[in-house]
């Protein structure tokens, strides 16, 4: 390999460490966002198994975690090729900070239950459904009906496992509906999956607070 060759492998060789330190950082700076409530969640494949049994929790620390790990192998990559450590804090630093607040800001952007509610109103499209924990979920039309009927046993799942009392099978049941409706990807500006949206976040909030009450006692 001559000395030209070289270089270039290096580079390219640090180019590679920078953008898995970056991927890691937007990783983290998602993970973070997930401490808080979210109406569906963006889950990695690889962490899918850890969302089913921790839930939204356990996928917040995980995806900060895996970050985390994304960013030392980067440094570790970095300095393998000979690179500065300087060097790398101040490219991958300003990379980072660059996704994190692009990433709030994208997040920021996204309309909660509430003004989701008020974007509507002002439109001239029906106006969306005051939810209640104890409505029933009018499933979207637009879906075929093998996803209705699969919606109908992953919600029959849950009720049965809080009849019987038992929060692990509940956290379970739980979290497989969460990961369902997350897959839907639903259209907050058709009114029909609004609604929709809106009883199912009312509907799981309800079965959260149940489990929880199981937990406590």
């Amino acid at each position: 390999m001559t000395t030209q060759e070289n270089k270039v492998k290096i580079i390219f060789e640090k180019f590679k460490s920078i953008a898995i330190g970056l991927i890691g950082a937007g990783i983290i700076g998602k993970g973070i966002t997930y401490f808080s409530p979210q109406l569906s969640y963006d889950i990695p494949r690889i962490l899918v198994p850890v969302y089913k049994a921790f839930g939204a929790m356990g996928l917040a620390v995980s995806m900060v975690l895996l970050g985390i790990a994304l960013l030392i192998w980067s440094f570790y990559r970095w300095g393998k090729g000979n690179g500065k450590p300087l060097h790398w804090v101040l490219m991958a630093g300003i990379g980072a900070i660059a996704i994190v607040v692009l990433i709030y800001l994208v997040e920021g952007k996204k309309p909660a239950k509430s003004s989701l509610e008020t974007h509507i109103e002002s439109q001239s499209n029906p106006q969306p459904v005051v939810a209640n924990a104890n409505d029933v979920v009018d499933f979207p039309a637009i879906f075929p009906v093998e996803k209705k009927q699969e919606f109908d046993v992953l919600v029959k799942n849950l009720e049965d496992a809080l009849l019987a009392k038992k929060s692990g099978p509940c956290w379970t049941a739980y979290n497989k509906l969460n990961i369902f409706v997350s897959r839907l990807n639903l259209d907050p500006n058709n009114t029909e999956q609004l609604n929709f949206l809106l009883q199912q976040k009312q509907k799981m909030d309800h079965y959260n607070q149940q489990i929880k009450d199981l937990d406590n006692k």
